[in-house]
């Protein structure tokens, strides 16, 4: 428990640092038409690919000064991850974009699903994300996204869908690459 508990302190750490380090405006940091990332947003995107990449970097016998690993091609972790988070933000816009453009709606049973799993990890979690500057509706709209996500993948790719995929091009495709 208390690798977990020195794994958790560092991601608090360096994820306010970061945040510290890379936000003018705290309250969005990405604007693009009438859509938008909060300042909440784009400190999840910073602080899941940390955690990932510093429990990664424990797994492989880093014990501290994380900022300054080495983690992609001789990019620091520090950079990485503001790379990461500012992708992550843009591609945010992009599904929220395109998600419209293509009519597309969450259905009742995945918005009440979303809403049960983010209301569980809150109870969990909650005070964590908060301290860190995550609100839970922040926290929501990752998950939404995600959704969004989904669906606009089976939107183009799916039976009937823009550019669909059908059983004998996948089987081709894995009969020629595997």
């Amino acid at each position: 428990m208390t690798f977990l508990k020195r794994i958790a302190a560092g991601v608090t750490a360096l994820t306010t640092a970061l945040v510290l380090a890379s936000c003018k405006d705290t309250t969005y940091v990405f604007t693009s038409g009438d859509e938008k990332v909060n300042a909440g947003i784009y400190i999840e995107y910073l602080e899941s690919q940390m955690y990932y990449q510093m429990l990664m970097l424990s797994y492989s016998g880093v014990e501290d000064d994380y900022l300054n690993q080495e983690v992609d091609d001789g990019v620091k972790l520090s950079k990485y991850v503001e790379d990461y988070a500012y992708e992550q933000a843009k591609e945010y816009l992009a599904i929220e974009k395109q998600f419209d453009e293509l009519g597309l709606e969450i259905s009742e049973e995945d918005t009440e699903s979303i809403n049960s799993d983010v209301s569980d990890l809150w109870t969990q979690n909650g005070d964590y994300y908060e301290y860190i500057g995550i609100s839970k509706d922040s926290y929501k709209k990752v998950q939404l996204n995600e959704k969004k996500r989904d669906l606009i993948f089976a939107a183009y790719y799916d039976v009937g869908g823009l550019e669909e995929v059908t059983d004998e091009a996948l089987a081709d495709y894995v009969n020629e690459n595997y």
